[in-house]
């Protein structure tokens, strides 16, 4: 990964899943990687807090925990892609694959890097179209 520790460790903070382990906005800002762009006079403070009330209903198991939240998010994306098949469609035409790529197995906490997809190009009418297509 071509990385500064110091991004890193920012973003570890900030993707930590339990939020009560992740950093707060004015501990993010004051991270060592933000640390040219941190200016605290011209930082306004925020309206209010956010209510995330919600994440505290989504019980179980730290596993049972995280199927929910990307069911919950899952399908609070078809709110804006009505295409996309509902949670239940989508998962058993997984047919037990995953939907997403598995984490490497590792002792870093530190997300993979997802390769970009090749670009392929077609001609249409004489004129030349480029496009972007998925491998399985």
């Amino acid at each position: 990964i071509n990385a500064t520790p110091e991004a890193l460790d920012l973003l570890t903070r900030l993707l930590a899943f339990a939020p009560e382990g992740r950093c707060t906005v004015s501990e993010a800002l004051s991270s060592k990687y933000l640390e040219s762009l941190h200016d605290p006079a011209d930082e306004p403070d925020g309206v209010g807090m956010l209510d995330f009330e919600w994440e505290k209903e989504v019980t179980g198991t730290s596993s049972e925990k995280k199927a929910k939240l990307r069911e919950m998010m899952y399908e609070e994306c078809r709110v804006y892609h009505s295409e996309a098949p509902p949670w239940s469609e989508a998962l058993a035409a997984s047919q037990g694959r995953a939907l997403l790529p598995p984490r490497p197995s590792s002792s870093s906490n530190i997300p993979p890097t997802l390769e970009p997809a090749p670009t392929v190009t077609t001609t249409d009418n004489g004129g030349a179209v480029s496009g972007t297509i998925m491998s399985s």
